[in-house]
């Protein structure tokens, strides 16, 4: 059993170091036949953060550890590049990705968000803010 787990976690770190997500390397080591140090369990993501953790392996960060970019190279964009195109607070984004006006993902725990938001999203979202009588924090300082 020794043997199996270091194993495990041999890969673990060749996966995470080919930068693959936590739900990647689950997949990739469900299909190798890998299973859990003791148990026979399929491996989720949630386990491999856990033996991550455990092992003392990084997560992989899609910004390498670098401050959020507004948009990704997809065109996909983060809490922060949103707020800024949409001009409300981050809360605001969490709260609409939270209740679904907004679609985007959380690829892992620790991870950025990456927000996909179209011209006609961005049209309704500020179409939305009018009709609440909501201001955007631009027409707040306007109005001073």
């Amino acid at each position: 059993m020794f043997a199996e787990t270091q194993a495990l976690e041999q890969r673990v770190q060749e996966l995470n170091a080919a930068g693959l997500m936590d739900a990647q390397i689950a997949a990739t080591l469900e299909a190798e036949g890998y299973q859990t140090p003791g148990l026979v369990h399929p491996i989720t993501s949630k386990i491999v953060c856990h033996l991550r953790h455990q092992w003392q392996i990084p997560t992989v960060k899609l910004n390498k550890n670098q401050h959020n970019l507004a948009q990704w190279e997809d065109g996909s964009y983060s809490v922060e590049g949103a707020a800024a195109k949409l001009d409300v607070g981050q809360d605001t984004i969490f709260n609409w990705l939270k209740t679904g006006r907004l679609k985007g993902e959380h690829l892992a725990r620790s991870m950025p968000w990456k927000i996909y938001m179209t011209e006609d999203d961005e049209r309704r979202l500020h179409e939305w803010l009018r009709r609440q009588g909501r201001r955007t924090r631009q027409s707040k300082r306007e109005a001073l």
